[in-house]
């Protein structure tokens, strides 16, 4: 409960209590709570530990996002720039990346369009475990590529390769491998990384100065 622009402490009691609970379920091992009104930060409260057996979680504790990458950072970057640039959602993917079309032998992969892989409706798989894979290939030809530019390379071609396991359009699948690919994409048209033009793009524009990559 919030009075006078700040938090009761009945209010504060009700915070802990749900958290509580929530750690003793297992929801996770700990937790950042933070609750503003207006552009008043009214409760801060931190709990737990970052994973079992680590550090508390305080006030400085970085958290990775995760999946929260695809529609923070890699949707939004990829609406900027159809709208600076005026791309069209319907604009096949392998107009930029031809490497998607593959030898031809399935022309679905030609229909496949921004709007199929940002609604996770362009046929591909859910995911590729490419990093086993690519740490196979590292030890196959001795050579450094987990964390590298050549290795990030590595991924994109193995995620353009995929095979479709649906008509584009025809079936949702919430897929990482659409969204390796989308970030690839922006690289092609924008000329600069995912990393970069999140940084460039919003998380300055945002004041997220410790948000990144």
């Amino acid at each position: 409960m919030i009075s006078g622009g700040c938090i009761t402490s009945i209010g504060r009691d009700r915070i802990d209590a749900a958290v509580a609970r929530a750690l003793a379920d297992g929801a996770a091992p700990g937790a950042a709570v933070v609750v503003g009104r207006g552009e008043r930060v009214v409760f801060e409260g931190y709990y737990g530990n970052l994973a079992p057996g680590e550090s508390a979680v305080t006030a400085e504790t970085v958290y990775d996002l995760s999946s929260l990458t695809k529609p923070l950072a890699t949707l939004a970057c990829v609406l900027r720039v159809v709208a600076a640039q005026r791309v069209s959602l319907s604009e096949p993917l392998c107009r930029r990346l031809p490497e998607l079309a593959g030898d031809g032998s399935d022309p679905r992969r030609r229909e496949i369009t921004l709007r199929h892989t940002l609604g996770h409706c362009a046929g591909l798989p859910a995911r590729g475990m490419y990093f086993e894979r690519l740490a196979e290939i590292e030890r196959r030809e001795r050579q450094p590529l987990v964390g590298t530019a050549g290795g990030s390379r590595r991924i994109v071609a193995m995620a353009c390769d995929e095979a479709l396991l649906a008509d584009p359009g025809s079936v949702v699948t919430y897929s990482d491998v659409g969204y390796i690919v989308l970030g690839e994409w922006l690289a092609r048209v924008s000329g600069r990384g995912l990393d970069e033009l999140f940084a460039e793009q919003l998380a300055m524009p945002l004041g997220l100065l410790d948000t990144g990559y």
